[in-house]
């Protein structure tokens, strides 16, 4: 009973606080945490929410970009790395022939890296004549299987034919998955050389 009367004694010493009791605002508690700890749950929550949305993505698309499949969805065009500049003998050793070196075609000077399609570009591929050469100017003619055409020649070439070898440039310098790598360095062509033979039966290529 004692120990109660001294609580109590204590108590009353102490007194009733100064005032009504003041609310805390929300910047206040704010203020309360440190600015490190805040920054922390901030980084947390972003993370949460790319995880979420990556997640969705290949839930609904079955692909981690919503479907959207370009150049800026390709993570070689994000990465800094060193173009390669090849001469057309040196280009020749990258057809897919040796497994520890990427698989290379190169369309009117413009090299461009196709290793994510080996089965397509590599040896046994339906494209394999594309890889370590420049065939420039069978991709505008069209004459897949014409061997003549399996070159950076381009004289004589129409308007058509001209665009189409653009068009194909700007199919693969904005691929999803094929890259561009880096240029080409022509041998000069011999402008009183004869012009390569038309051919009879030109194939459309399909896009890959």
């Amino acid at each position: 009973m004692g120990s109660a009367r001294q609580r109590k004694g204590a108590a009353s010493e102490m007194g009733p606080p100064d005032g009504p009791m003041k609310a805390i605002s929300s910047s206040q508690i704010i203020q309360q945490y440190p600015r490190r700890t805040r920054l922390a749950h901030a980084c947390q929550a972003f993370c949460i929410i790319i995880v979420l949305f990556f997640a969705m993505s290949q839930f609904i698309t079955e692909s981690w970009t919503w479907g959207i499949e370009n150049r800026y969805t390709n993570w070689h065009n994000w990465l800094p790395y060193r173009k390669v500049a090849l001469s057309v003998d040196q280009l020749k050793d990258y057809d897919g022939s040796n497994p520890s070196r990427p698989i290379y075609i190169a369309i009117n000077g413009r090299i461009y890296d196709v290793t994510s399609r080996a089965d397509h570009y590599g040896p046994g591929g339906p494209y394999n004549f594309f890889a370590g050469r420049d065939a420039a100017r069978a991709w505008g003619t069209n004459c897949l299987n014409y061997p003549p055409h399996y070159t950076y020649d381009l004289r004589g070439l129409t308007d058509k034919q001209l665009s189409a070898i653009e068009a194909w440039q700007e199919f693969y310098d904005n691929h999803h998955t094929y890259f561009y790598a880096g240029k080409l360095i022509h041998r000069p062509i011999d402008p009183d050389s004869p012009l390569p033979p038309d051919c009879q039966n030109a194939v459309p290529k399909p896009g890959q």
